[in-house]
Order: C-alpha cells, then sequence, then structure tokens
C-alpha cells in the first residue's frame, strides 16, 4: 500500500517519467495483478522505451493472457533493434517456455553471428536442436563449442552424450574421463561416464565408477537410478 502511494505521487509529481508506473507496475506484479501490471508497464514503455521496460511489459502481459499482443512487441523490437542481444537472449528464453524451439534458434543463431564464441548460447541452442530430434545440428553445435573451448567440462559432456547416440562410444568415453578429471566433483558427470562403459559393455569399470560415486554425500538428479545400476551390476 505503501508503495503504491509512492507510484500514485511519483506520477502526479513527474508525469512525464516512467519511475512512477514502473512502481506500481513492480507493486502489481508482486501481488501477481498481471493485467494491472501490464497496464502500468505500457504507460512506462510509452514514456521511456527501453529494453528493460520492455521485458517487464511482456512478462505481465503473457501472464496476463495477452502473449500473442506480448510477442509482438518484443518482434517488433528486434526489427526495429536488431542487435539487441539482450532482448533476443530473452525472447529465446520466452519462446522455449512455450515449446516453440523454432523461433529460439532464430534468436540464438543470430547471437552468435555477432558473438560466435559465447559457449552459454552455443549449448542453448544445441539443445533447442535437441528438443527438435535434430541429432546432426545437435552434434554440429555441440562440436563448435567443444573446438572453442576443449577443457570445458559441460561441452565434453554435451558432445559425449550426442556421440553415445551416434555410437561412436570409445570417443564418448575419453571425453567423459577428461569431464570427470577436470571436474571431479560433478557427479552427474560420473555417472554418464559409468553407462558409457556399460554400453561398451565394460561393466568393471562401471560398477567402479559408479562406486565411487555413490561414496559421496553430493546429492544429484541420478542418485537413485545410479543406486538401482550398482546394485544390478552387483548381483
Amino acid at each position: 500500500a505503501d508503495a503504491l502511494k509512492i507510484a500514485s505521487q511519483t506520477q502526479l509529481l513527474y508525469p512525464k517519467l516512467a519511475m512512477g508506473f514502473l512502481i506500481e507496475g513492480d507493486v502489481s506484479m508482486s501481488d501477481k495483478k498481471f493485467a494491472q501490471a501490464a497496464l502500468a508497464y505500457d504507460k512506462a514503455f510509452r514514456l521511456e522505451k527501453n529494453a528493460a521496460l520492455l521485458m517487464r511489459l511482456h512478462q505481465a502481459m503473457r501472464l496476463a493472457n495477452q502473449g500473442a499482443a506480448a510477442d509482438g512487441l518484443l518482434a517488433n523490437w528486434i526489427n526495429d533493434h536488431p542487435d539487441d542481444i539482450q532482448v533476443r537472449l530473452y525472447y529465446a528464453d520466452a519462446a522455449i517456455k512455450e515449446s516453440n524451439y523454432r523461433l529460439a534458434i532464430e534468436q540464438y543463431r543470430y547471437v552468435l553471428q555477432k558473438q560466435p564464441q559465447n559457449l552459454a548460447v552455443l549449448h542453448n541452442l544445441m539443445w533447442c536442436y535437441q528438443q527438435q530430434n535434430d541429432k546432426a545440428k545437435a552434434l554440429e553445435v555441440a562440436e563448435q563449442a567443444y573446438k572453442i573451448n576443449p577443457d570445458a567440462p559441460t561441452g565434453m559432456v554435451d558432445l559425449a552424450g550426442l556421440l553415445l547416440d551416434k555410437g561412436e562410444n570409445d570417443r564418448a568415453v575419453m571425453l567423459l574421463e577428461r569431464a570427470r578429471d577436470v571436474a571431479p566433483f560433478v557427479p552427474d558427470t560420473r555417472y554418464f561416464l559409468a553407462k558409457a562403459y556399460l554400453k561398451g559393455g565394460n561393466k568393471d569399470r562401471a560398477r567402479k565408477e559408479l562406486q565411487q560415486l555413490l561414496l559421496s554425500k553430493d546429492d544429484f538428479a541420478g542418485r537413485a537410478d545410479a543406486t538401482q545400476l550398482f546394485q544390478q551390476l552387483n548381483k
């Protein structure tokens, strides 16, 4: 209530500044009054057109079930400001939340034209291709990321997973072993390595890797599966 009073006072004192409407929008968002927030942010955006207000407005509109209009605002902004990387990355993230991987890919590929060595964008692009079941393009992007930084554990794991799907088990194992050695305290890497050993028929190494993994008390998403697999290998 006090914040809304400040917002109203600011709007009266400085009607040509976005700040009063920005405060109103933020308060409405915290109260989950998304339609009201969208109206306030829209007034702020009309006074001061900038990327930060645009993204706030888009989020509020989507939550207020105005998704098509919200996406239209982003598309128009990008059309007028094609090199606004911040908005393109936000647009890609919003598209992924709607399972619109084609649109996300479009944004990521543009960003990579400007930032070809952005490993985070390459990782996200690879993941989007995976969601589209385009394994060839996912592998191409993973190889690209690996060439940029062959010592990045995430890149090694990404590439290894795709190589395993392709049947290139030996190279996948080599990459996972390197990833484990570079970042030995990442439990998921050890679990993937154990499964790669098993896929290649090396049960002893898989068992040993799982044993080392489960001795750690670190929790990770695949712990239950890893425990079950270890038990199966010891029967």
